[in-house]
């Protein structure tokens, strides 16, 4: 499963989402990305400004939508990360 938590900011809307069992290990991020516990196939994306993910099923859901996505993925201490932003 996987947190998804949406962050109004006066640019648009910031969706950050986690593998349920990688919010331990972002201990110091774990208020910014603790939202709704949803299944990998509730999770909407669609009005957004930015994306921040963390975990291999958060950016497997973001795969559907980017279909380059790979290519920014980045290892942090062992755990896929990526950050999406609309320009």
């Amino acid at each position: 499963m996987i947190y998804v938590k949406k962050h109004r900011t006066r640019y648009g809307d910031l969706i950050a989402l986690c593998d349920e069992e990688v919010l331990e290990k972002l201990s110091d991020y774990k208020e910014f990305f603790n939202g709704e516990l949803v299944e990998e196939t509730g999770v909407i994306i669609e009005e957004y400004m930015s994306i921040n993910a963390w975990g291999e099923r958060s950016i497997a859901v973001l795969k559907s939508k980017f279909k380059n996505i790979e290519k920014a993925v980045k290892m942090i201490n062992g755990i896929p990360h990526v950050q999406v932003y609309r320009v």
